[in-house]
C-alpha cells in the first residue's frame, strides 16, 4: 500500500557580509596614523564562518579583524565562507590622504586654506581648529600664518662668522616664522659632508658648525625650510 507525506527542505538565508572600520586615514604624520582595523561580519548561511582577506592577489589575513596600513588609496577584499563551503566576497576601499609637504612638513587646513607646517607644531594648530591634511583646494600651501594675516615671503637670511675660518663657524639665521629647518654643509664637489635639523624661532637664530676636520677650501652652508625654500652662505675653510 502506497503512502504519502510532506518533506520540508529548509534553505538557509543567503550569506551577506558587512565590513566596518575607518576608511579614511592620513599618511606622513605619525607612525601608525595610516593604519586602521577592518572588521568583517557575515550572516546567513550555515554554521560559523571563516574569513580570508586579500589585497590584490596577495593574502593578508584570515581573521574577522584585519589591520591594514596603506600608504596610498587601496581596495581590500574579504571572503566569508560558511560551514557548508558556501562563500561570498565583499570589497572596501581605504582612502589615504598623504599629508606630507615640503621638507618633513605636514599639511593642515582651516577655512579652505591649506598650510604646510613643521610636525611639532601640529598639536598647537589642531587646538586652534585646524584639521590634519589638505583642503583639496587650489590654494597654495603656506607656512605658519593665521588666515587674517598678510603672507610674508618665506625666506631665510644667512650670515657666517668668522669667515674665513680654521675650525668653528657660526651661522646667523633670520627666520620669518618658527619652523623646522634642515642644514647641510656642501663641499666644492657638491657632496654633503655634514647635515642636521634645527627648530628655529621666529627672528634671530645662531647655528654653529665645526669644520676642523674638513680639508681647506670653499664650502656652502645650505638651509632648507619645510616648503623646500633654500638659503645659502659661502664659507672659506683655511
Amino acid at each position: 500500500m502506497a503512502t504519502s507525506g510532506t518533506i520540508t527542505i529548509t534553505q538557509p538565508d543567503a550569506i551577506t557580509v558587512q565590513i566596518s572600520g575607518n576608511t579614511s586615514v592620513q599618511f606622513g604624520y605619525t607612525n601608525g596614523s595610516n593604519c586602521t582595523t577592518l572588521t568583517a561580519s557575515a550572516t546567513g548561511g550555515t554554521g560559523s564562518f571563516t574569513y580570508a582577506w586579500r589585497q590584490g592577489n596577495s593574502s593578508i589575513g584570515s581573521k574577522a579583524n584585519q589591520q591594514v596600513c596603506p600608504t596610498q588609496t587601496t581596495t581590500y577584499t574579504v571572503t566569508a565562507t560558511d560551514a557548508a563551503g558556501c562563500s561570498v566576497q565583499k570589497q572596501i576601499t581605504v582612502t589615504v590622504d598623504d599629508v606630507r609637504c615640503g621638507y618633513g612638513g605636514v599639511k593642515v587646513c582651516l577655512g579652505g586654506r591649506e598650510q604646510c607646517i613643521a610636525q611639532y607644531l601640529v598639536p598647537t594648530y589642531l587646538r586652534l581648529g585646524y584639521t590634519l591634511g589638505g583642503c583639496n583646494s587650489n590654494t597654495p600651501a603656506r607656512m605658519g600664518y593665521e588666515e587674517t594675516l598678510t603672507a610674508k615671503p618665506l625666506a631665510l637670511s644667512l650670515k657666517a662668522y668668522p669667515n674665513p675660518t680654521s675650525g668653528y663657524v657660526t651661522v646667523e639665521v633670520q627666520s620669518p616664522v618658527a619652523e623646522l629647518v634642515k642644514f647641510e654643509v656642501v663641499n666644492a664637489q657638491g657632496r654633503v659632508v655634514k647635515q642636521h635639523q634645527r627648530e628655529l624661532v621666529e627672528g634671530f637664530n645662531e647655528v654653529r658648525f665645526e669644520l676642523t676636520a674638513q680639508p681647506t677650501g670653499n664650502y656652502l652652508i645650505r638651509a632648507i625650510d619645510v616648503l623646500g625654500h633654500q638659503a645659502v652662505v659661502r664659507v672659506n675653510k683655511q
